[in-house]
């Protein structure tokens, strides 16, 4: 069973062989959600899910409305305060093994964007990371109160950042177009390694964006918050271990420098 496309001429690590010391510069977990009962409001299906952030790390939901009805869960879970009002939100469902969930929550604006992450055989065995995105108002004040969601941005195009997520590990980006961008490896294990790969960008707040990207030869998924005005990102890794054959999810973070914008 085919669970990749590996060149034979370069390393590439699986998954769960990057997670060691990725989070070394991550910014801390944070309680300041902890007691909130959030009701989401999705702009499609009319679906209503109430989010009950019990303490630091547990969380509970239930779907008011919508095609799931009825159903519930407890989930562990980890936010981490991105900028003031806006946190980055990380837990695997129980109930559905090989799917994440992020959310961008922007208590200020009353709304967020979630990310859900699933793994996916495509044609020929191979397996990649499928995301799709979920807009939302919090806690309506109407039961028809219309989502005004996040926007899709290009802010980051032509613009090199590079991310340093440790003592050893660094990487640059390389912001091409709405949905393109190359990675490259400056330090650590994957040091001179490359690829472009498929990647979305929203706008969250002044300077603040919610970036994802899905990669080819290893079968995960990136989800990262990047503040422009503080130069850090937090964010996380969602994948298939290619040696283990184990669902790996790690949050991480880093310090941000602007290297050079290109102007088309």
């Amino acid at each position: 069973m085919k669970i990749g496309i590996v060149d034979e001429t370069e390393e590439w690590l699986p998954i769960g062989g990057l997670e060691p010391g990725f989070d070394e510069y991550k910014l801390p977990a944070t309680d300041e959600i902890a007691g909130m009962e959030l009701k989401f409001s999705f702009d499609v299906d009319g679906s209503i899910t109430n989010y009950f952030f019990r303490n630091a790390d547990s969380l509970t939901w239930e779907v008011l409305e919508g095609p799931e009805k009825g159903t519930s869960g407890q989930e562990t879970y980890e936010a981490i305060r991105v900028a003031p009002d806006i946190y980055f939100v990380d837990f695997l469902k129980k109930s559905k093994p090989g799917q994440s969930l992020n959310i961008a929550l922007d208590l200020g604006a009353r709304k967020a964007t979630l990310v859900v992450g699933t793994l996916v055989q495509e044609h020929g065995g191979l397996y990649r990371v499928k995301q799709d995105f979920l807009h939302t108002a919090i806690n309506p004040s109407s039961p028809d109160e219309k989502v005004i969601p996040h926007e899709r941005s290009t802010d980051l195009v032509g613009k090199r950042v590079k991310y340093t997520y440790s003592s050893t590990h660094a990487y640059e980006h390389v912001y091409l177009n709405d949905h393109r961008y190359t990675w490259h490896c400056l330090s650590g294990p994957e040091k001179g390694l490359a690829d472009t790969e498929h990647c979305d960008c929203f706008k969250i707040a002044p300077d603040v964006y919610l970036f994802t990207w899905w990669e080819r030869v290893v079968p995960c998924e990136a989800v990262v918050m990047i503040n422009l005005q503080e130069m850090r990102s937090t964010g996380k890794l969602f994948g298939l271990d290619t040696d283990s054959g184990k669902m790996i999810n790690f949050t991480m973070g880093s310090y941000a420098k602007l290297l050079n914008v290109t102007t088309y």
